[in-house]
């Protein structure tokens, strides 16, 4: 099963929840929230999109322009970090500091290393 969800650009922070959260077959270990480990957002242009990979605790999404990771930005809607900066900021702590080798280079091989 590949279960996918389409919004309207004007849908709630509410409306995505209900979205991913929707139990099918009323079995809820098969929401999108729970099952999912692939993400992607694609615009009806078809001429973007995003990809991400959910792993402990963490979405990567691979592809945001560099203008997004400016501080204006990243204020209002982030923070948003490379894949390098993500491993030493927020997985880092989980791992005392000592992220494992078959979790960092998984992590970067998927997300990139950065620039």
């Amino acid at each position: 099963m590949f279960p996918a969800v389409s919004l309207p650009v004007d849908s709630s922070p509410d409306d995505y929840w209900d979205a991913i959260s929707e139990a099918p077959r009323g079995n809820a270990g098969e929401a999108i929230v729970f099952s999912a480990r692939v993400l992607t957002i694609t615009g009806l242009s078809g001429l973007w999109g995003c990809w991400g990979e959910c792993d402990p605790d963490i979405l990567a999404l691979q592809g945001l322009p560099d203008h997004i990771l400016d501080d204006a930005w990243c204020d209002e809607f982030g923070p948003f970090l490379r894949a390098p900066e993500a491993l030493e900021n927020y997985i880092s702590p989980n791992f005392g500091d000592n992220i494992p080798g078959w979790f960092s280079d998984r992590f970067l091989r998927n997300c990139g290393s950065g620039r």
